[in-house]
């Protein structure tokens, strides 16, 4: 704006500049602030120091069809989460 100033006199100069930066995607990317993302807190569940598969979740999942030759089949697949390790175990 100081520059354009030196050679030109714009007419409401200040609020025009700022609407250009406003609309600028370059200029708003750069200038974004970052937000810190609010987490919940975790199960007691999940704090206590345990083995692997002591506390677990389970889970149905289905009906997946599968083609074994000329036959197509449903299944159903039972998934076991640890709490701890959030490691999973999947049987059909």
């Amino acid at each position: 704006l100081a520059a354009l100033r030196k050679r030109f006199w714009i007419l409401k100069g200040r609020s025009a500049v700022k609407r250009v930066l406003r609309r600028c995607v370059v200029c708003r990317t750069e200038n974004a602030r970052c937000l810190n993302q609010i987490m919940a807190p975790l199960p007691k569940n999940r704090l206590v120091e345990t083995h692997a598969f002591d506390n677990v979740e389970i889970d149905f999942a289905g009906p997946l069809y599968v083609k074994e030759g000329r036959t197509i089949s449903k299944i159903y697949i039972c998934l076991f989460t640890c709490m701890a390790t959030r490691a999973i175990h999947l049987e059909p």
